[in-house]
C-alpha cells in the first residue's frame, strides 16, 4: 500500500522528522507482516490464533502528479492546531494512496484522550476527502514524544481503515457490560467488553479476552488474529472506498513504489571500536532480491547475506557498499567513511584539537552523524574558527524541522586520569528569542554503545552574538566563548572513552565548534598495556609495555613465573621517567624466555620518591616453540626485510591498513638495541626504509616492529 504523510505545521515541534515517519512505516510493516519481536510476549491460549495480514506499507516515491517525493508532505498552516476533518489538507488520490494526516492538536469537538481516529471504509465510500488517518504528532512512532507506549496508535488505526472493529465491536467504549452482546465480525476473537489495562487473564464475557490484540485499548496491543487478517485482506479486495486499487501492480508503479529505484541501508552503529561488531539492515525500495555487500577491512569483506552482521578489526574509516537487484533492476550506493573503528586504547592524552588537521568530515578522529541525511549537518569550516582557523560548522540555519546531529570523537585513554576536564570553544547565534535549541555533551566508556550526559546548554545559554534571523556566522573572537566541563571522574575514565556533541535543532541557525581539549589530574596506579592479560602463543622475545604517567619520577616493574612475585627468577628494575608518552621508559625488553611458560608482570609509579601501589597483575604465555605467532604477524603486515644477508645497505618494510604509533629496532643476540625508527605515527599504506650498516660486526640480528601493541620479529644476516 502507498502511504503518504501530510505534516501540518507552523514550524514547530509537531513538524516531524522524516527519522520519525520512517520509523512508524518500520513499525506498521513489522506488525502487519507479523514479524514484530513482541509476538514472543503473546499468552499461549492466543498464539495459534496470531495472524499474518500479509500487508506491506511504501512510503509514495511519487506525488499524483508523477514528481519525484519521500512520501511526506509538509503543509505549512493554522489548523494545525484545530485537527479534523476540516485539517485533511491536500488530500492526493485514496485510490492511490492511503493518506495520514498529522496534526498538532485537535480542535474542540474532538474528545479529550483522543490520539487518532480514522473511517471504515464503507462510511467514507462518498466522502473521499476525508478518507484517511489523522493523528497527533506526538504519537508518530516510537521516537516522537510519546516514545514506544503509543507506538501503535497508527497500527490500530489503519485497522479501522481496513474494515476493522475494536475487539468488543463497533462501540468506541470499551468497558461496558453490554458489550458481551456486541460481535466485531471476526471468528477468532472472543466476545470481550474491552481491556484499558493489560491483565491478560481476564475473562470478561465468559471466556479469556484476547488482551493482547491490536484492535483493543489495553497498551499491550502485539497481534493481529487470521481471522482479523482475513478481514482486511477482503476490504483490500472491495471496491468499497476503492480500496482494491491500492495495490494493484499499475498504481504501484505510478506511485514509484512498484520498482527498484534506490539502494540505501542502515546500521545499529557507526562507531564502535576493534573486535566489534555491526549490525547492517537493507533499506532498498522497493522489491530488492538479492544482495551484494562490500566492506573493505571487514573480517567479511563482501557478503550476499540480507542483513549481515560484520567485524571489524582494524581502526579506520572504512566505506560500505550494497548492490542491490530486483532481478531486472541493479542499484549500487556507497557510503564513504561510513563506519568509524577506533582503537581500544584510545589517544593519548592530554590532547587539544583545533581541527588544524582535520580537512574534512568524516575524518579518524571525529565522524559526523548525519541521522536524517540531510541537508543539514556536521562540516568542515576553513576560515570561521576561533582567530580564523578551522572549526566544526554544523550547517544548520532554515532547518524547520526537529532534528539531531551529532559529532563522535575518537576514542581517548582516559584511564591514566584519575578526574578530567574537558574544555571547548562554540559560537551561535539564536534565530528568535524562542529559539531553545540545544548543544549536549556525552561521553561513553564502552566504545559508544552507551553515553551519558555530562553538559548541555540551550539557545540562550550557548549564544554569543545578537539575535540574528541570517545564517549565522562569527564575526571574530569575541563571538565565541569557551565551555570548561571538569571533575569526570570515576568508571567513564576509560581506555576506550569517546566524546559526543549532540545539536537538537528547534529552528536554530548555525552552530561553530573549536579547540576541544581534554586535561586532568593523573592516576597514582600504572596503567599496564600490552601484552594483554591473558595473551597466549607469545614469542619468547617480549617486550612488555605500560601507559606513559605525567608527574611522576619513575616506573618499577616486575617479572615472575610466581603470581605472588616471590621466587628466584623475579626480574626487576626501575625506569626513570622521560615523557607523558610513551618511549623507552614505558616498557621492559624479555629475551630467552622459556618455551610455554606463562609469566607475570606488574608495575607500580614512584612519585617524589615514594612507592605507590602496584598495578593489576597480568599474564602472557609464551609459545610452545618461542615464535608461533610470528608468520601471523609477519604476513598480517607484509614485512619483508632484503636483501638478506645485507652489506652495505638493505630496506625495511611493511604495510599497515590503519594509522597507529610504530617503532623499529636492532638487536643483537645480547638483547642490545639500537632504535631505527622511535616511536611515530604512521599513516595507512606501504612504508619503505633505508637500513644501512651501522658499523655493526659480522653477525645475526633481529630485527623489531613494534605496532598495535605486537613486536614482529626478522632475523638478518649482516656480512
Amino acid at each position: 500500500i502507498p502511504i503518504v504523510f501530510h505534516v501540518l505545521h507552523v514550524n514547530g515541534d509537531e513538524n516531524i522528522s522524516k527519522l520519525q515517519i520512517d520509523d512508524q512505516v518500520r513499525i506498521l510493516n513489522e506488525d502487519y507482516t507479523a514479524t514484530n519481536a513482541d509476538l514472543a510476549n503473546v499468552v499461549s491460549s492466543f498464539t495459534n490464533k496470531i495472524g499474518n495480514p500479509q500487508i506491506e506499507f511504501r512510503l509514495a516515491r511519487l506525488d499524483p502528479q508523477g514528481n519525484p517525493t519521500d512520501g511526506v508532505d509538509r503543509i505549512f498552516d493554522s489548523k494545525t492546531n484545530q485537527g479534523g476533518d476540516q485539517a485533511k489538507l491536500n488530500p492526493w488520490p485514496r485510490k492511490k494512496y492511503l493518506n495520514v494526516w498529522v496534526v498538532r492538536s485537535w480542535n474542540s469537538s474532538i474528545p479529550n484522550g483522543v490520539l487518532a481516529y480514522a473511517y471504515k471504509p464503507a462510511s467514507v465510500h462518498n466522502s473521499p476527502s476525508i478518507d484517511g488517518i489523522i493523528m497527533l504528532s506526538k504519537y508518530v512512532g516510537s521516537i516522537g514524544t510519546s516514545g514506544d507506549y503509543f507506538a501503535r496508535t497508527l497500527t490500530h488505526e489503519i485497522g479501522h481503515y481496513l474494515n476493522l472493529d475494536h475487539t468488543w465491536g463497533g462501540s468506541n467504549d470499551p468497558g461496558v457490560p453490554s458489550n458481551c452482546n456486541i460481535d466485531d465480525g471476526v471468528f477468532d476473537t472472543p466476545n470481550t467488553i474491552g481491556s484499558t489495562s493489560c491483565n491478560v487473564a481476564y475473562n470478561s464475557c465468559g471466556s479469556l479476552d484476547n488482551v493482547q490484540n491490536q484492535m483493543e485499548y489495553s497498551f499491550c496491543s502485539v497481534m493481529f488474529t487470521n481471522g482479523q487478517g482475513s478481514r482486511m485482506n477482503s476490504a483490500l479486495n472491495s471496491g468499497t472506498a476503492q480500496r482494491n486499487q491500492l495495490s494493484t501492480q499499475s498504481n504501484l508503479n505510478a506511485t514509484g513504489v512498484g520498482q527498484l529505484s534506490i539502494t540505501d541501508f542502515t546500521s545499529n552503529r557507526v562507531t564502535i571500536c576493534q573486535g566489534e561488531k555491526v549490525d547492517y539492515s537493507d533499506k532498498s525500495t522497493y522489491g530488492a532480491n538479492s544482495w551484494e555487500w562490500t566492506f573493505p577491512q571487514g573480517q567479511a569483506s563482501s557478503t550476499t547475506v540480507h542483513n549481515p552482521e560484520v567485524e571489524y578489526q582494524h581502526p579506520g574509516l572504512y566505506d560500505v557498499t550494497l548492490k542491490a537487484s530486483n532481478g531486472t533492476q541493479t542499484v549500487t550506493n556507497t557510503k564513504v567513511g561510513y563506519i568509524m573503528v577506533n582503537p581500544v586504547i584510545g589517544k593519548y592524552v592530554p590532547y587539544s584539537e583545533n581541527f588544524s588537521s582535520v580537512p574534512t568530515l568524516n575524518h579518524e578522529n571525529w565522524y559526523s552523524h548525519n541521522m536524517e541525511q540531510d541537508e543539514y549537518a556536521f562540516g568542515m569550516d576553513a576560515n570561521s574558527g576561533f582567530n580564523g582557523s578551522n572549526c566544526v560548522k554544523l550547517t544548520n540555519h532554515g532547518n524547520q524541522i526537529r532534528t539531531k546531529d551529532e559529532l563522535i570523537t575518537t576514542t581517548y585513554d582516559l584511564s591514566i586520569f584519575s578526574s578530567v576536564a574537558v574544555s571547548f570553544k562554540v559560537a551561535y547565534a539564536q534565530t528568535k528569542p524562542a529559539d531553545l535549541s540545544k548543544l549536549v555533551l556525552y561521553i561513553s566508556n564502552d566504545c559508544g554503545s552507551t553515553w551519558s550526559q555530562k553538559w548541555s546548554g540551550i539557545g540562550p545559554v550557548i549564544a554569543t552574538a545578537p539575535i540574528n534571523v541570517n545564517a549565522f556566522t562569527p564575526s571574530g573572537n569575541s563571538e565565541w566563548q569557551t565551555i570548561n566541563v571538569s571533575t569526570l571522574t570515576g568508571a567513564i575514565l576509560k581506555q576506550n572513552s569517546q566524546f559526543k556533541f549532540v545539536f537538537e535543532n528547534k529552528k536554530g541557525n548555525n552552530v561553530y565548534i573549536d579547540d576541544f581539549n581534554i586535561t586532568g589530574s593523573y592516576t597514582k596506579t600504572a596503567q599496564l598495556k600490552a601484552p594483554e592479560d591473558g595473551r597466549a602463543s607469545l614469542p619468547n622475545n617480549q617486550t612488555i609495555y605500560w601507559k606513559a604517567i605525567g608527574n611522576i619520577d619513575s616506573y618499577e616493574y616486575q617479572l615472575d613465573t610466581d603470581p605472588a612475585f616471590n621466587t628466584g627468577s623475579l626480574v626487576t628494575g626501575i625506569n626513570a621517567a622521560i615523557s607523558t608518552h610513551e618511549g623507552p621508559d614505558t616498557r621492559f625488553e624479555t629475551t630467552g624466555l622459556n618455551n610455554g611458560q606463562t609469566y607475570y608482570w606488574r608495575v607500580r609509579l614512584i612519585i617524589n620518591g615514594q612507592p605507590e601501589t602496584w598495578s593489576d597483575t597480568w599474564s602472557f604465555t609464551v609459545a610452545v616453540d618461542g615464535v608461533s605467532t610470528q608468520d601471523i604477524l609477519s604476513e598480517k603486515y607484509e614485512v619483508k626485510v632484503y636483501p638478506n644477508p645485507m652489506k652495505q645497505e638493505g630496506y625495511i618494510s611493511f604495510r599497515l591498513d590503519h594509522g597507529t604509533d610504530v617503532s623499529v629496532s636492532l638487536l643483537d643476540l645480547l638483547g642490545k638495541e639500537r632504535i631505527l625508527i622511535n616511536q611515530s605515527y604512521l599513516g595507512t599504506g606501504t612504508h619503505i626504509f633505508t637500513l644501512q650498516n651501522p658499523n655493526l660486526a659480522a653477525g645475526v640480528y633481529v630485527i623489531r616492529i613494534s605496532v598495535d601493541g605486537s613486536n614482529i620479529y626478522k632475523k638478518i644476516i649482516i656480512n
